[in-house]
């Protein structure tokens, strides 16, 4: 065995809406097993996305609208709904080299609204 490497195994968590943590209870949303290393990915409503290392006690913001465990090829697709121009258009963003910290994906301040969060 190296020395420093866990022998726990990997938990099981799930994110509960109503309360906007994480548990591993079972109460709420599947998300994934996580080992001591994963770090997730936020979509909030608000037009941003963050790269959060995983935390039991964290609490999400309102307007989340997805949770997902990071992964190398991880890509998030937000629909986006422009209501002065009543528009709509789709925007992909690569996480694969993201690091740690909240980012917007469309500008502040803006008619836009986020509407839908399809990940690949």
């Amino acid at each position: 065995m190296l020395v420093g490497a866990s022998t726990l195994k990997a938990q099981r968590v799930w994110f509960d809406r109503k309360k906007n943590s994480l548990n591993a209870t079972g109460e709420g949303v599947y998300l994934g097993k996580y080992s001591g290393k994963e770090q997730l990915v936020a979509v909030y409503a608000s037009g941003s996305y963050e790269i959060i290392p995983f935390d039991w006690n964290y609490h999400f913001s309102p307007d989340l609208l997805d949770l997902k465990f990071l992964t190398p090829k991880l890509v998030v697709s937000v629909e986006c709904f422009d209501n002065v121009k009543k528009d709509q258009f789709v925007k992909s963003i690569p996480l694969a080299e993201a690091t740690a910290g909240r980012y917007d994906f469309v500008p502040r301040r803006t008619n836009l609204e986020v509407r839908k969060v399809d990940w690949s």
